[in-house]
């Protein structure tokens, strides 16, 4: 008798889809229709081929924010850092191989440029606050 309910449950854990996955793929297929009834040129060839860089870069994005709110973090960083990763990542080669690596060199070099703008500015915060501090 115990062992029914186990195997039952075990079951149904396998093939239950989460209600707000079940709201989500719904909203994207009435999405998709709609596009097509209203923009046709949307759901083009020419239009998902372009779409494809941003989606994966933003998919690899998603991943990696998933790991951060599970360990109980936000960054709020990260859409600017994304935007601009596919614009220089996507507009730098426009459509030639050998110019990728050079763009994604850059994108690291802006990348890094930032960040150290963003440490000399907390630097001269905790400066001028002690300062203050001081003053007092």
């Amino acid at each position: 008798m115990a062992t029914a309910p186990a195997r039952e449950l075990k079951r149904s854990a396998r093939l239950q889809i989460s209600r707000g996955m079940k709201t989500v793929l719904t909203g994207t297929i009435i999405l998709y229709i709609a596009s097509a009834f209203f923009a046709p040129t949307s759901v083009s060839k020419v239009a998902q081929m372009g779409m494809l860089p941003f989606a994966a870069c933003l998919a690899i994005v998603g991943l990696g924010q998933t790991l951060v709110i599970q360990q109980g973090g936000i960054d709020l960083s990260v859409a600017g850092a994304v935007s601009l990763t596919v614009v220089i990542v996507t507009w730098g080669p426009d459509r030639n191989d050998d110019r990728l690596m050079p763009a994604v060199g850059a994108e690291v070099l802006v990348e890094q440029l930032i960040a150290f703008h963003i440490l000399q500015t907390i630097k001269l915060l905790d400066f001028l606050i002690r300062f203050t501090l001081e003053l007092f």
